[in-house]
């Protein structure tokens, strides 16, 4: 496992060692692969929520198209949070990330869980981060959720697992604060 610069010192992704890529990219290129999406779609839409996506999504072609067009507005979206977070401006990273999870995690203020929605509302997409301070925050994971409890989407709840194991990291490796981020990226 090893921390990747995406917008340093404001936005950084774990890359785990089982993928070639981050986090942050990896799931931009998921959520904007057609194949894939169509793909996850024909399984995951018999179990969304329809009570939560009624009137939202039709069916799972509409829904995997609405997918991928979250994933280019938000890929452009993380661009103007970038540059709002620079120049002191709001909307920034900070009121883009939301508190995760509660539960175990409840008054946790170091190494603190977050989750960021896409920007359709609702929203299919999220991102689960580590908040090291102020602007800066690692990305874990993240996945197209269509169920209201992360704890009911299989594919979610193993963003939990990876939430506890970056966290264990961080304490291991002693990084609470952004210049103890060692990033062989830069």
């Amino acid at each position: 496992m090893k921390i990747v610069n995406i917008f340093q010192p404001h936005l950084y992704s774990i890359q785990y060692d089982r993928y070639p890529t981050d986090e942050y990219h990896r799931l931009f290129d998921l959520w904007m692969d057609a194949e894939y999406v169509g793909n996850y779609f024909d399984v995951a839409y018999p179990k969304m929520d329809k009570s939560f996506w009624n009137g939202h999504v039709k069916d799972a072609e509409d829904a995997a198209e609405r997918c991928m067009n979250e994933a280019y507005d938000l890929d452009d979206y993380v661009l103007i949070l970038r540059q709002n977070t620079v120049d002191g401006k709001w909307p920034d990273f900070d009121e883009w990330f939301k508190n995760a999870l509660g539960g175990e995690f409840a008054g946790v203020f170091t190494q603190e869980p977050m989750k960021a929605y896409g920007e359709y509302t609702p929203s299919l997409l999220r991102f689960y981060a580590i908040r090291i301070d102020t602007n800066c925050y690692i990305i874990t994971g993240g996945g197209i959720k269509y169920v209201h409890d992360m704890r009911d989407q299989k594919d979610l709840e193993a963003e939990l697992r990876k939430i506890r194991d970056v966290r264990a990291f961080l304490i291991k490796e002693g990084i609470e604060e952004p210049e103890e981020i060692n990033n062989d990226d830069e």
